[in-house]
């Protein structure tokens, strides 16, 4: 159960990463980019980005949960940051943010393993729809 969880998170990262690494881009081709990944102008530095999470903006503070979760886009691999923004825009209702710092509690990154955290995080976010959290929900039920 535990490896469906990571691959999940695994192809979420992966799919985040177009954005994370390459924030610098000015490829506007919205068909190579997932419709939850945040997107940021290519004038905006990493600074500015980390200011606008700081001031609360859940896309900025995703931003940062992502970058911090991979080790790219200018930051260190620091799974403890990464909890930490991906609870910050989880807490504004962010449901990507959710779904990622569900997985943060189900593999112990960043915060201690708590499935029932997992679970509510999941939850939360796919009540909003988020179809790997509904998936993530439905094999956290079964087990």
């Amino acid at each position: 159960m535990r490896h469906i969880i990571y691959n999940l998170f695994t192809v979420a990262l992966l799919l985040a990463l177009p954005i994370a690494i390459n924030a610098q881009s000015t490829k506007n081709d919205t068909t190579t980019i997932p419709k939850w990944a945040k997107t940021f102008p290519a004038s905006l530095t990493l600074d500015d980005i980390r200011k606008l999470a700081e001031n609360g903006n859940a896309d900025a503070q995703f931003e940062m949960g992502i970058r911090y979760n991979t080790g790219r886009g200018g930051l260190p691999q620091n799974f403890d940051k990464s909890a930490y923004w991906f609870e910050k825009a989880a807490k504004q209702g962010d449901a990507m943010s959710q779904f990622f710092y569900g997985v943060c509690y189900f593999n112990g990154q960043g915060v201690p393993q708590d499935f029932k955290q997992a679970a509510f995080w999941f939850k939360q976010a796919a009540d909003q729809g988020n179809e790997q959290a509904k998936a993530a929900l439905e094999k956290l039920e079964k087990e």
